[in-house]
């Protein structure tokens, strides 16, 4: 069941059994997007007692724009997470998830998967 669902530019965000999940609705990210999914997702973090785990679909996502890129990698903006997983389910998307885990060394684990399953599969590994 959905819980605390927020509707942003970029997407819808909620809480599901314990973990933050963000729907990339967009196709083009930018830091308008970027600003307001980060704020949104500390704001459902903090509603959330023991681990945060962040799952986020990007299947649409085609871009996402340098400012953006670059305001997603600072460390406070993912240091409150315990754990990342991306669902890719086409090259562009994979593309984006794995500049996430290849951006150097991460304040948290990030992984990106094929399917829901195995992403939740691994999130709930750290609880």
């Amino acid at each position: 069941m959905k819980e605390q669902l927020i509707e942003t530019k970029g997407g819808p965000l909620w809480i599901e059994d314990g973990v933050i999940r963000r729907e990339c609705a967009c196709v083009i990210e930018n830091l308008e997007i970027a600003e307001e999914t980060v704020a949104v997702t500390k704001k459902l973090a903090n509603s959330i007692s023991g681990k945060k785990l962040l799952l986020v679909d990007c299947s649409l996502l085609q871009k996402i724009r340098r400012e953006a890129r670059v305001y997603y990698a600072q460390k406070d903006n993912l240091d409150y997470l315990e754990r990342m997983a991306f669902i890719v389910k086409n090259p562009v998307a994979r593309v984006i998830a794995s500049f996430f885990v290849g951006i150097g060394v991460q304040p948290i684990p990030i992984k990106y998967f094929n399917n829901e399953k195995e992403a939740l599969d691994w999130l709930k590994s750290a609880r």
